[in-house]
């Protein structure tokens, strides 16, 4: 038998001796606030793992991330950046590759973030927290992204602040009651030419890349002390969008288009509204 095919039985083998690998892993429901969360997963046979690692996705934008699995008391074990109510809801999957270079995954999961472990609800596993220290993560990583529509548990809602500048305002504070994913929100927005009282609906955008977020809200605006392109001392209404870009998820844009409800005449019975804001 020549040399060539004594190789190429041996390559035959070598692949039938090296199995695919196979992932047991206990889903994780909830992550505490504060703490940095570890993923763990039983991968066999270990032998045939080539390199394993957890792939994640925060709720403040639709980048992926990863980082590797090493073993720890027999199995193999992530530690996740700190989570803190502003990352839910929290989305992660185990892949591994075996040493012929074949890939395997677990399903997706989504998470919630919860202040503490008694926020989570009875029956849902709590994440194992690691040691406090530097956590390497890297870009890049591949997360499937669900189909629309997203699910409304996207965990808890929390107040939010935005400094803010443009028309007729000029610059203000907006104050707002906003869901970590889907659903109703209202805000507050005092400013040195106008305050606006605003009530609405705000969607996350993973099924969009272009943005993290989008809205849409009616507004009561008063105006005082010279307002840009509209009249002084004078009551509007009506509709304000929003939206925010998914590489830049905290920077905030808004137009609309408000009509005077006030007895006062002016000038102006429509105003136009617009401007940009950063999340504090």
């Amino acid at each position: 038998m020549s040399a060539s095919v004594l190789g190429f039985v041996g390559l035959l083998a070598l692949g039938a001796a090296a199995p695919e690998v196979q992932i047991v892993h206990d889903p994780i429901g909830c992550m505490v606030a504060g703490q940095f969360p570890v993923v763990d997963a039983t991968i066999e046979p270990l032998g045939s793992v080539a390199r394993a690692r957890v792939h994640f996705q925060t709720g403040l934008a639709p980048q992926g991330y990863f980082v590797e699995m090493i073993p720890q008391d027999g199995r193999l074990v992530g530690k996740l950046p700190k989570a803190s109510l502003e990352t839910a809801p929290i989305r992660y999957l185990v892949r591994a590759t075996d040493t012929a270079g074949n890939t395997t995954q677990t399903q997706q999961f989504e998470v919630r973030v919860v202040p503490d472990a008694k926020g989570c609800p009875e029956g849902v596993r709590v994440a194992e927290t690691g040691p406090p220290g530097v956590v390497v993560f890297r870009d890049g990583g591949t997360l499937d992204t669900p189909s629309c529509p997203i699910s409304r548990e996207h965990g808890l809602s929390a107040w939010t602040f935005h400094l803010r500048a443009g028309a007729p305002q000029k610059a203000s504070l907006m104050v707002g009651y906003f869901p970590r994913g889907d659903g109703a929100f209202f805000a507050i927005e005092p400013g040195l030419a106008g305050g606006k009282l605003s009530v609405g609906f705000s969607q996350r955008g993973y099924c969009r890349r272009a943005f993290a977020s989008y809205a849409a809200k009616v507004t009561l605006l008063q105006t005082w002390n010279r307002p840009w392109l509209a009249d002084h001392g004078t009551t509007y209404f009506g509709l304000e969008l929003s939206a925010s870009p998914g590489f830049l998820p905290n920077l905030v844009a808004n137009i609309g288009a408000l009509r005077r409800v006030s007895a006062k005449r002016g000038s102006r019975d429509w105003v136009l509204t617009f401007g940009v804001g950063f999340g504090l």
